[in-house]
């Protein structure tokens, strides 16, 4: 029988609604001033020192297993590393995401003896035009790359995030040939969330339609060619062709992007990435969506993996905590369940409201405002993106269903036969 995967695992857990995944916002301060930033502004009055080890011990009761510190930039707190520490001591599987431009050698040699899983760093292109002109901080990218670095040094798994844009889709096969060549991870994704405050501004960077076709279809490839290497069917590395040369990557029509593919080895169309996920039974971790197993023994039996109600493990067995202490049922669904200030994690996770309501939602209840949608089946809904747009997580995400459509085109479908709005 195959070998349960993580997820697996954290799926069979979903009854027991146990956190087993936290993400932890330790400031909402950073030091970069990125153009797609979710923040609007920065908060004030911060959890101190002794407030967070109060909360950390609470979710270690609670049975959390992985904690994740984001930010802003988790780095910019004096803090920070007898925060890491302390997570350490209550044996929290810790992972960081951050922009790296603050980590140094020391910092870096610390963060290994605390057996930091993975460290995940934006970079949002190869050349400081571009990388530094989306974090409108001169230098960002030399730091970012030197922190990096530091990190790969002391033996800490590096995965590297892109945010694709624009003015930086282009750096895309670049950027994802200079992690290959490092041996770091590399994670892409084109999903721009609203603002904290409703704007969607943001919007204005959004890449093409035809940008969203073959970046979902790289993702696939990348796919394939991983699996297929890991099970022994090929011993070549995942490649992508340069489409750095081109002129105007916006203007790659699909039967040119065709050739190219085929030139590269490439294969077929794949679902989203999410790459904000910190955590759900649709999303990779460290596993391929396609295992290798899958490919040399289709016909093998495979335990049923346990069901779902909701979409995605927020508010069952994933749930944040923002730097002034409201907790969130994701990191992007951002929906106060309570303040911990005022009550206890446990109070809360057991016996708010809310999350009873979250807990009582079903695949339906979010299928409903999308019932008359001709790729209803093919869309990968995220209530955290439905919910930054709309206040409302059930309703549809236009963004979310921008990127469905453009990619039921690649599929050969004739498109939806009502998009939902």
């Amino acid at each position: 029988m195959r070998e349960a995967t993580l997820d697996h695992l954290i799926a069979k857990q979903t009854d027991s609604t146990v956190p087993f995944s936290v993400g932890f916002e330790m400031t909402s301060r950073c030091n970069e001033d990125c153009s797609h930033c979710v923040r609007s502004r920065w908060m004030g009055n911060e959890l101190t020192y002794d407030e967070i080890v109060d909360i950390l011990e609470q979710l270690a009761a609670e049975g959390a297993m992985e904690l994740t510190f984001t930010g802003g930039d988790p780095l910019v707190r004096e803090d920070f590393l007898p925060i890491m520490r302390k997570s350490h001591e209550l044996g929290f599987a810790l992972f960081l995401f951050t922009n790296a431009t603050l980590i140094t050698r020391e910092i870096a040699q610390e963060l290994a003896k605390l057996r930091v899983q993975e460290v995940d760093i934006s970079v949002y292109g190869v050349t400081p035009e571009i990388h530094d002109g989306i974090t409108r901080l001169k230098g960002s990218l030399r730091r970012t790359m030197r922190g990096i670095s530091y990190l790969d040094e002391a033996g800490i798994m590096v995965n590297v995030k892109m945010v694709l844009m624009k003015q930086n889709f282009h750096e895309l096969p670049a950027l994802k040939a200079m992690c290959q060549k490092n041996g770091w991870q590399f994670r892409y994704d084109y999903i721009l969330f609203p603002r904290d405050d409703g704007s969607t501004d943001v919007w204005e960077q959004r890449i093409s339609d035809d940008q969203i076709r073959i970046t979902d279809r790289m993702l696939k490839d990348d796919e394939i060619q991983t699996a297929m290497v890991h099970s022994g069917l090929s011993d070549v590395a995942p490649s992508l062709p340069d489409l750095s040369v081109v002129d105007d990557p916006d203007m790659i029509p699909m039967d040119a992007w065709h050739e190219i593919e085929q030139s590269a080895a490439l294969g077929g169309p794949m679902g989203l990435s999410e790459s904000h996920c910190m955590l759900t039974p649709d999303n990779e971790t460290d596993n391929e969506l396609i295992s290798a197993e899958s490919i040399v023994s289709a016909d093998e039996p495979v335990e049923e993996t346990p069901k779902k109600k909701g979409v995605c493990s927020a508010g069952w067995n994933s749930v944040s905590i923002t730097s002034w202490g409201e907790v969130l049922p994701c990191i992007t669904w951002r929906m106060s369940l309570g303040n911990l200030r005022n009550e206890s994690f446990k109070d809360i996770w057991h016996k708010s409201p809310l999350l009873e309501r979250i807990r009582s939602l079903t695949h339906d209840d979010f299928d409903e405002a999308c019932s008359s949608c001709g790729v209803i089946s093919k869309c990968h809904k995220c209530p955290g993106l439905a919910y930054s747009e709309h206040r409302d997580p059930l309703l549809p995400s236009s963004d979310r269903c921008r990127a469905t459509q453009a990619i039921n085109i690649l599929e050969g479908d004739n498109g939806p036969a009502e998009a939902a709005s």
